[in-house]
């Protein structure tokens, strides 16, 4: 785990260099988040198996190119990894139109079952915070994961969703809006009342 963006970069620098540890330690913090986005994309587990392990030897050979300052290497890899995947699954010609099929598709996952068991919440109060994620448009999921579970900033997300920085902003606001709304409308009696932050902490 980073601690600071400036470790981060510190790394990315050594591995560009030519420093197979620090390459191995990218490769190791970042394989699994970018692994659930691709999933997330395309729910096509071994064709984010085949474009993870083919962008990463893509960024070995190709280090010698690559920047050095990069502003942030979270962005750039998900980034190029969501290119790539797009390019792969577009030549194996498994959907038709693409990018808005894609934009449809993309699911967060919610499981209850599994914060259950690792956090022993009330199952009514997942089921809500549940039903308040189907209300976004798969855009706003997009973005909402990106945001609150990878901590990024907005303008690493945009970068990566190709939006600009006002209408990301306005994207987000208003999913975190719809969502406010549903769970106020949901539990008017307030009953297991649950605060917007709580829904934060437990979805992600």
């Amino acid at each position: 785990m980073y601690n600071s963006f400036t470790e981060e970069n510190l790394q990315w620098k050594q591995f560009v260099t030519g420093d197979e540890a620090a390459f191995t330690e990218i490769f190791k913090h970042y394989s699994k988040p970018l692994f659930n986005y691709g999933y997330k994309i395309v729910q096509d587990e071994e064709l984010v198996k085949e474009c993870l392990q083919e962008l990463f030897l893509y960024l070995w050979k190709s280090k010698s190119s690559l920047s050095v300052n990069v502003v942030s290497v979270q962005s750039y890899l998900f980034l190029s990894f969501k290119r790539m995947l797009l390019r792969k699954n577009k030549q194996q010609a498994k959907v038709i139109n693409l990018n808005r099929k894609l934009y449809e598709s993309f699911t967060v996952e919610y499981s209850i079952e599994q914060v259950i068991a690792e956090r022993e919440l009330v199952s009514e109060q997942e089921k809500l915070l549940a039903s308040a994620l189907q209300k976004l448009s798969s855009r706003q999921k997009e973005a909402i994961y990106l945001r609150f579970y990878y901590n990024m900033s907005y303008e690493e997300i945009g970068e990566i969703m190709s939006i600009n920085y006002q209408s990301l902003r306005n994207l987000v606001y208003k999913a975190i809006k719809m969502m406010h709304s549903h769970l106020t409308e949901n539990n008017a009696s307030g009953e297991n009342k649950i605060s917007l932050g709580s829904f934060m902490s437990i979805l992600f």
